[in-house]
């Protein structure tokens, strides 16, 4: 008697434990699907004002650069920049991420 109550609450528990854990996947899946985003770029002509540090906090996706220097480095590499000088009235091509126009 006591062999078949143990095999029962641990039957259960394996139960209780998969439902938890399909139910958590599941909740998260049905969730606001995520919007399917490609990678642009865009032409722009540098201010007087205007920083590659500047630039990056305009344009930059935090899903998909892990810091601001990321997407310097990636705005440097584009543009073939040696370092982080840029001047009034250069165009540099920036990347940005947006979700793809559809028609219906």
């Amino acid at each position: 008697m006591r062999k078949n109550f143990l095999l029962f609450v641990m039957t259960l528990c394996l139960i209780v434990t998969t439902s938890v854990a399909v139910g958590s996947f599941r909740s998260n899946a049905k969730g606001d699907p995520a919007k399917e985003t490609y990678r642009y770029y865009k032409s722009i002509t540098v201010s007087d004002c205007d920083t590659l540090w500047s630039i990056a906090q305009t344009y930059m996706d935090e899903m998909h650069y892990d810091s601001i220097q990321d997407y310097i480095s990636d705005v440097k590499r584009i543009n073939n920049l040696k370092n982080d000088a840029i001047y009034a009235d250069a165009h540099l091509i920036v990347p940005y991420y947006a979700e793809a126009v559809t028609t219906p």
